[in-house]
């Protein structure tokens, strides 16, 4: 599919109250709308890509 194809969708997902404030941690860690990440993933599953978000410290010192 070329950039041309592609077409927009709005999606809604509702999540249990713990499960969203988890979303909203992580997304503070990474610095990233909720939104944003999560649809990194959706589209990563949807094109069968796996995918792991996860947080790593970097010591700079």
């Amino acid at each position: 599919m070329s950039r041309s194809d592609a077409q927009t969708v709005r999606v809604t997902i509702t999540l249990k109250l713990e499960i969203y404030d988890k979303i909203k941690e992580i997304s503070n860690q990474l610095g990233l709308h909720p939104s944003t990440w999560i649809g990194m993933v959706a589209t990563s599953k949807a094109n069968n890509i796996d995918m792991k978000i996860e947080k790593k410290v970097i010591d700079t010192q």
